[in-house]
C-alpha cells in the first residue's frame, strides 16, 4: 500500500505557486525577447540590409607607397596607390 502525503502546510503551497509562476514568466520573457531579436535579424536580412554583405565604400583607405631611391642609371618609380578595404 502507498502511503499518501500530508497536505503541505498554506504557506508552502502559496510560496511554491508563486516560484512556479515567477519561473514560467521568465521562461516566456526569454522566449519572447529571443523570438523579437530572431524576428528582427530576419527581417533586417530580408529587405537586404546586411550588414556583412556592405558593398560600402566609404571604409576604403588609400595608402601611397613611397618611391624608392634611384640607384645608378634607373629612373624613380611611380607611387603606387594600394585601396585597402576594412573586412
Amino acid at each position: 500500500m502507498r502511503s499518501e502525503r500530508p497536505a503541505p502546510h498554506p504557506l508552502v503551497a502559496q510560496r511554491r505557486k508563486r516560484i512556479q509562476r515567477l519561473r514560467v514568466r521568465i521562461a516566456g520573457v526569454s522566449v519572447a525577447s529571443f523570438l523579437a531579436v530572431w524576428c528582427a535579424l530576419y527581417a533586417q536580412l530580408a529587405t537586404g540590409n546586411d550588414p556583412g554583405l556592405n558593398d560600402d565604400t566609404a571604409n576604403a583607405v588609400v595608402q601611397t607607397a613611397g618611391t624608392a631611391a634611384p640607384t645608378g642609371g634607373e629612373t624613380a618609380a611611380e607611387p603606387v596607390t594600394v585601396v585597402t578595404r576594412q573586412s
